[in-house]
């Protein structure tokens, strides 16, 4: 993949040989932890995923407060300014498409003539598509899967949330997992959590593992570290506060769990990034991405 930066990436299909009709995809990409303002007058038909975070979304002077999980739509001539929050995190996974296919989309009730976004019910499910679609990228999968992926994430974005009746646990699993990844710094106390849902803590745990391939306090660390990580090289906190905003508040032993994980403690992990990431990447509040200069270098597939 041509990673961005923290495992980002980004590819461009406009050349991208066809076995089938050429469904107008462009391009494609994925940022961890969006730190700027992107201002622009849109020329294509963007969908916007964002996995996780909240901020401002202003589509010709109509501006309203967006939270994860949602898609954000930007139509041709559409005036767009939109990002996270000061100092806040922006997950989001994107498509472009050429502009004509917005009659395709209109007709296909996909998307409706005003609609600036709209919430992600299923998230669970929309996650596993943008899974499927890593999967097709990594094993270099021809355009026409790729954009088959595409289309199934954006209608799965579409469907109502879907409730397993036959096995409530699991549900409640994985909107806790939600929770972990939205506000990974809360504590919890997954013994209560699991008497909650009327289980016992080993019952619980052995669910938790058999969905996530972890133990629930793994999981959460994973989230944890991992937000640590994206906030070193995205902005100039100190490991302290860092350290507090993801739930540990002892420096130390952060550090020592942050080692760990990526084998350097969190100064020398983000002193290597600085060596290697363009100076924009480094703080949170860039005013657009017309200003980062990104390579946006052609992927070609089969």
């Amino acid at each position: 993949m041509n990673y961005l930066y923290n495992h980002g990436f980004l590819h461009v299909l406009t050349n991208a040989r066809r076995h089938l009709s050429n469904l107008g995809l462009v391009e494609f990409g994925y940022f961890p932890n969006k730190p700027f303002i992107l201002t622009y007058d849109n020329t294509t038909l963007n969908f916007s995923f964002l996995i996780s975070g909240e901020g401002n979304y202003q589509i010709n002077g109509r501006r309203v407060f967006v939270k994860a999980p949602c898609v954000l739509v930007q139509k041709p001539g559409d005036h767009c300014q939109y990002g996270p929050l000061k100092n806040g995190k922006w997950e989001e996974f994107y498509f472009i498409y050429e502009p004509d296919e917005l009659c395709r989309y209109r007709s296909s009730n996909i998307l409706q003539s005003d609609e600036m976004f709209w919430p992600i019910h299923n998230f669970f499910a929309v996650e596993n598509c943008i899974l499927a679609l890593t999967d097709a990228i990594d094993s270099n999968q021809p355009a026409d899967v790729i954009e088959q992926l595409c289309e199934t994430l954006l209608v799965t974005s579409k469907m109502p949330k879907q409730v397993d009746h036959q096995d409530k646990v699991i549900s409640s699993i994985r909107d806790l997992a939600m929770s972990i990844k939205q506000d990974c710094h809360q504590p919890l106390n997954f013994w209560t959590l699991a008497e909650q849902m009327g289980l016992s803590y080993s019952s619980f745990r052995r669910s938790w593992i058999m969905l996530y391939g972890v133990s629930p306090k793994t999981y959460q660390m994973d989230v944890r570290i991992t937000k640590a990580a994206n906030l070193l090289i995205s902005t100039d906190m100190p490991v302290s506060v860092i350290a507090e905003q993801v739930g540990y508040s002892d420096p130390a032993y952060f550090s020592t769990l942050f080692k760990k994980r990526y084998a350097l403690s969190p100064a020398l992990y983000r002193k290597s990034y600085d060596a290697t990431l363009p100076s924009e990447y480094l703080g949170p509040t860039r005013p657009s991405e017309d200003d980062t200069d990104i390579e946006r270098e052609q992927q070609y597939y089969r």
